[in-house]
C-alpha cells in the first residue's frame, strides 16, 4: 500500500493541473515558443530535438505547459505559478507547482512533483532593468524500468538561482544554475548551469539562444554524468502582456 501513496498523490496533482487549466484555453495566449535543440545525451539515439512551450495567464496565475522530444525520450511537464505582486516590482515572487512525465522508449519511464518558491528582485531601471531571481522548494520522483523489479521514488531539493540583465529592453541576457527533472528515470539528483541571451526581433517576437550543461548522478554508481546541450528558440508573445513574460522570461523558457 505504501508503494502507492507517491504515484496516487501524483496522479492527482496532475488531474487537478488538468482540471484548472481548462479556464486559461478561453484567455489569449501569453506566449509560445517553438524550439529545437542539440543536446549530448547518453541515452538518447539522436543528438538533436525539440520543443514546444505554451504560456497563459489570467490575473495573477500563470500556466506552462510543453512537450520535449529527444528520440526515444519524451518529456511533458505542465505547471502553475501565482504571483504576488506585479512582474516589474521591485520585488515579487512566485508559489508554483509542477508534474513533469518523463518516458524513455517503452522500458523506462517516471514521474516527478514539485513545489517551489521563488523571491525576484527587480532594479527601478525602465530599460536596462536588472533581475535576480532564488527559487527554492521540493520535487518528489516515482520511477519505472523493466530493469527493475520494484518502481524507485524519493524525495529531493529543487534550487534555482538566475541573474537577468536588460539592455533598452531589447536585449536580455541572463546566467542560472539549478536543479530539474530531466534524466529522472535513472538520476538521484540533476543540477544544470549555463545562459541565455534573448534578442527583440519584431514588437511580439524574441530570439533566444540557450547554451547549458546538464549534470546528473547515478543511484548505483560513484559516477557523474555530463551533457552539454544549445537550444535555438523563437518565441511569440503578446505585446499587451509583455512585462509579465519579461521579467519571467528564463523560467519559462
Amino acid at each position: 500500500m505504501k508503494k502507492l501513496i507517491l504515484p496516487s498523490l501524483m496522479l492527482l496533482q496532475g488531474c487537478l493541473l488538468f482540471a484548472t487549466a481548462i479556464p486559461f484555453y478561453n484567455q489569449r495566449p501569453l506566449a509560445i515558443s517553438g524550439e529545437i535543440f542539440f543536446n549530448q545525451s547518453t541515452t538518447s539515439t539522436n543528438d538533436t530535438g525539440f520543443q514546444i512551450t505554451y504560456a497563459s495567464n489570467h490575473g495573477q496565475w500563470l500556466w506552462e505547459g510543453s512537450l520535449r522530444h529527444q528520440k526515444p525520450e519524451t518529456n511533458a511537464t505542465f505547471a502553475f505559478f501565482f504571483l504576488q505582486g506585479k512582474p516589474e516590482q521591485r520585488i515579487s515572487s512566485w508559489v508554483g507547482t509542477q508534474i513533469n512525465y518523463f518516458q524513455h522508449g517503452s522500458s523506462n519511464g517516471s514521474l516527478a512533483l514539485s513545489e517551489s518558491y521563488t523571491l525576484a528582485i527587480q532594479s527601478t531601471a525602465l530599460h536596462n532593468w536588472t533581475q535576480i531571481c532564488a527559487g527554492t522548494g521540493v520535487q518528489a520522483i516515482n520511477s519505472w524500468s523493466e530493469y527493475h523489479e520494484l518502481p524507485l521514488w524519493g524525495v529531493s531539493p529543487y534550487l534555482h538561482v538566475s541573474i537577468t540583465q536588460a539592455f533598452r529592453n531589447r536585449i536580455f541576457c541572463s546566467v542560472f544554475i539549478g536543479s530539474n527533472t530531466l534524466t529522472l528515470y535513472k538520476s538521484q539528483l540533476s543540477y544544470f548551469y549555463g545562459g541565455s541571451l534573448s534578442v527583440r526581433i519584431s514588437d511580439n517576437i524574441l530570439l533566444n539562444l540557450r547554451p547549458l550543461v546538464h549534470l546528473s548522478d547515478l543511484p548505483s554508481e560513484s559516477t557523474v554524468i555530463t551533457m552539454r546541450q544549445l537550444t535555438l528558440a523563437v518565441i511569440w508573445y503578446d505585446k499587451e502582456k509583455e512585462s509579465f513574460l519579461l521579467h519571467r522570461l528564463e523560467e519559462l523558457l
